[in-house]
């Protein structure tokens, strides 16, 4: 530390010289430079600090790159880091998601093809239940407009039962034309 003007003066005749003005200024510039020491001994300790109290805008970095390069190189480094660790963090989230909406899509593929099984076998059965409806309709429509039919007339014999002709021929009626007792 350079001697102040004070010390200089202590062994010069003109000590005597000093003025009110001299010593405020002294005071004032050993205030200064304490005020500096003070501040070299911040600077020291935030540098010496873990680069948990600095975080960076990574956004403010896009923005100006030229800044960017300014910034100390472990605040860089840290930055990139906890940006790797995130990426990586949610690549393995987006790899879970992925792989849940393939399950979920294959479940929508197995329940609608089993949705349109489902349709159609009640399209089938509906196409059942709709012939089965139009025999009944039939059928009644039949019962309906038919007349009850009488049997026919047992056959009529026209000999008397036990009555046989020559070399057991029927006999010819006589009444009928053609016969033998016509002629």
């Amino acid at each position: 530390m350079p001697p102040s003007i004070a010390s200089r003066l202590a062994g010069s005749p003109m000590r005597s010289q000093l003025s009110g003005g001299d010593v405020r200024a002294e005071r004032m510039v050993k205030q200064i430079r304490g005020e500096v020491e003070d501040l070299r001994g911040t600077l020291a300790a935030l540098s010496a600090a873990p680069g948990d109290l600095e975080t960076l805008d990574i956004d403010a970095v896009v923005a100006s790159p030229s800044a960017a390069a300014l910034l100390p190189p472990a605040t860089l480094v840290a930055a990139i880091t906890a940006l790797h660790d995130r990426n990586r963090r949610l690549s393995r989230k987006n790899a879970k998601l992925e792989a849940r909406l393939e399950a979920l899509d294959a479940k929508v593929r197995d329940l609608k093809q089993d949705r349109a099984w489902a349709r159609g076998r009640l399209d089938t059965l509906a196409e059942v239940i709709e012939a089965l409806h139009a025999n009944i309709e039939d059928l009644r429509h039949h019962r309906d407009n038919t007349r009850a039919v009488t049997p026919p007339p047992a056959p009529r014999a026209l000999r008397a039962a036990g009555q046989a002709g020559v070399n057991g021929h029927p006999a010819e009626h006589p009444a009928l034309p053609g016969s033998a007792a016509e002629g």
